[in-house]
């Protein structure tokens, strides 16, 4: 049996829509056009990914400026704004964490508007990407590292436990497992016209709105 494919991880946004190779990019548009951006670049996202032969098809994370942040910014008890360096990974790396500022809850779905388009443009599978859960790191006042209850989000998708750092999630429901692979996607320099862009996700999928 073949493997399916998929990617790991985001894929850039184009430069009409935020600061290109910017860790924390600054979006080009507010409000109603934001928006409108974000889903034009979805559809290019996907539709690259359709066109190379991908089978398990991801938005790209074009509507978040970042895979974490955008994740965590939308839970209460927590501040996106206060950031704070810490190690992980074992320490092999420094990475810019959110600080909790209160007790962690989910008052809205989360990724719920990003998941819903992006099905529209696929009839094929599609992920999205959420944020899993680390070890705990012992306190300092204490032997035994803090735990917390596995947190569940909008799609029924509960993380897969305490992990080595990786984004480890799976469907509550189903065991099954996807094989990830890199992939890089081009990018025009200019958004087109919308009627352009419609046609263009046509030919890549009859679902494409």
């Amino acid at each position: 049996m073949p493997f399916r494919t998929t990617i790991a991880g985001s894929l850039p946004k184009p430069a009409w829509l935020a600061e290109p190779e910017r860790i924390f990019p600054t979006w080009r548009l507010e409000g109603a056009d934001l928006i409108d951006a974000q889903r034009d670049a979805t559809r290019i996202a996907i539709g690259e990914q359709l066109r190379a032969g991908i089978d398990t098809v991801t938005d790209g994370e074009q509507a978040r400026k970042h895979f974490v942040h955008g994740f965590a910014e939308r839970l209460g008890g927590v501040d996106p704004a206060k950031r704070q360096k810490r190690g992980i990974r074992a320490d092999r790396y420094e990475a810019v964490c959110p600080t909790v500022t209160g007790e962690i809850r989910r008052s809205a779905p989360i990724h719920l508007d990003e998941v819903r388009f992006a099905r529209t443009l696929t009839a094929g599978q599609l992920k999205i990407t959420i944020p899993g859960c680390t070890k705990p790191r012992p306190s300092k006042s204490t032997s035994a590292p803090r735990r917390s209850p596995r947190p569940q989000n909008h799609a029924g998708v509960t993380s897969a436990g305490p992990s080595s750092g990786r984004r480890s999630c799976a469907p509550a429901r189903s065991p099954r497992r996807s094989t990830a692979i890199t992939s890089n996607s081009w990018w025009p320099t200019e958004r087109a016209p919308t009627a352009s862009r419609r046609c263009c996700a046509a030919r890549a999928s009859p679902h494409a709105g």
